[in-house]
């Protein structure tokens, strides 16, 4: 289950009517809204044997060539 919530004066408050009960373990991950996609940093480079113009016709090696 994932819930989103919001730190106010330390505590976070979470959205929405369903929560989990007490008791649930939770686990909490800070998202920066500075950078909504920063977490696909973390898989570059991490391919390899692309040709070197695979970033330039993506298009072409998923789909083959038209």
């Amino acid at each position: 289950m994932r819930i989103k919530g919001t730190v106010k004066n330390g505590v976070v408050v979470m959205e929405g009517s369903v929560l989990p009960p007490d008791g649930a373990e939770v686990q909490i991950e800070f998202v920066d809204p500075r950078r909504p996609g920063a977490w696909i940093h973390k898989y570059a480079g991490k391919v390899e044997d692309l040709p070197p113009d695979a970033s330039r016709n993506i298009d072409r090696d998923l789909y083959g060539s038209k």
